[in-house]
């Protein structure tokens, strides 16, 4: 992949949990973004119907290099690129050794 596919800048939230009370509830306690250059690519839209409204749904797919990273990724939740925010559905991991990749596939919320 070509290092000036990685031009737009994104993102990422991740959620930090910890004891939320005196009696052990787990609760989130804050949300870190880390920001890095990736390749977006824009997936067709969806319409979905809510509260009785026709509403588009919009969908990105992002890619970017491993690195560091990958120790919060069960905790990764959302990706803010472009003024919108989208829930991270699905991703990968792709290629071997000097050359993987992290490709999210996410989407925006439904309020």
């Amino acid at each position: 992949m070509n290092p000036g596919e990685f031009r737009h800048k994104i993102d990422i939230g991740i959620i930090t949990e910890g004891q939320g009370s005196d009696y052990g509830n787990v609760g989130i306690t804050n949300t870190t973004t880390l920001s890095r250059f990736a390749k977006v690519k824009w997936l067709s839209s969806s319409e979905v119907i809510q509260a009785e409204t026709l509403t588009m749904r919009r969908n990105i797919e992002v890619t970017f290099r491993y690195d560091g990273l990958m120790d919060f990724i069960d905790r990764m939740t959302t990706i803010t690129y472009d003024n919108g925010i989208y829930k991270i559905d699905r991703m990968r991991i792709t290629g071997l050794g000097n050359n993987q990749y992290i490709v999210m596939q996410a989407s925006t919320f439904l309020n």
